[in-house]
């Protein structure tokens, strides 16, 4: 999973979910730590330029399948 979306996907889910979460990381330090290190990836990642988004775009667009009408 892409780290920007799985980071936003837990910030949602400990909003939604707290006793889900904290059963899962146990205490805050080990949710402070898990966490620092998905942003230490995030930061690490290179951002595309204008060029590949709109590239990856078109690509996305023809390998979606065509929605035929009746």
């Amino acid at each position: 999973m892409n780290p920007r979306r799985k980071m936003k996907c837990l910030q949602d889910f400990r909003k939604s979910h707290p006793d889900v979460y904290w059963l899962r990381f146990g205490t805050e330090e080990k949710a402070s730590n898990y966490l620092s290190r998905l942003q230490r990836r995030i930061d690490s990642q290179t951002q595309p330029s204008v060029f590949e988004r709109i590239t990856n775009a078109l690509r996305r667009r023809l390998q979606s399948p065509v929605k035929q009408q009746d």
